[in-house]
């Protein structure tokens, strides 16, 4: 477990610093094994396989987070795909591919979040 936190800790500042010093300051004292799981699980495991592209493995989460609304969480990943080399046009087509499958409002929190990552530089 331990190698895994560890690893996902280091992947985490990798992909997105801002991101991970956000969850750690939001869990880190009222939920630490919350904060742990997304270590271990996503960034220790998940991020660490080699069967996805990066790219595609984080259009998924774009699209996974955008679907469900969660907000915080889908700051951090915009971040994390632009930092990938997603560009503004690749990143405003995966949120309109949202569209037909997840509903119109969906998409528009992901276009929205974009337009301020961009804007923010």
């Amino acid at each position: 477990m331990d190698d895994k936190r560890s690893k996902g800790v280091a992947k985490f500042k990798q992909m997105s610093p801002k991101g991970e010093e956000m969850i750690r300051t939001l869990l880190e004292d009222t939920a630490p094994g919350t904060y742990h799981q997304i270590l271990e699980l996503a960034f220790g495991d998940l991020y660490q396989r080699a069967n996805l592209d990066p790219k595609i493995r984080q259009t998924v989460s774009l699209v996974a987070l955008a679907a469900g609304g969660h907000e915080n969480e889908l700051r951090i990943h915009i971040d994390i795909a632009r930092r990938l080399g997603f560009t503004k046009d690749e990143l405003s087509e995966v949120f309109q591919q949202c569209a037909p499958f997840t509903g119109f409002p969906a998409p528009m929190l992901g276009i929205r979040l974009l337009k301020e990552s961009f804007a923010q530089g």
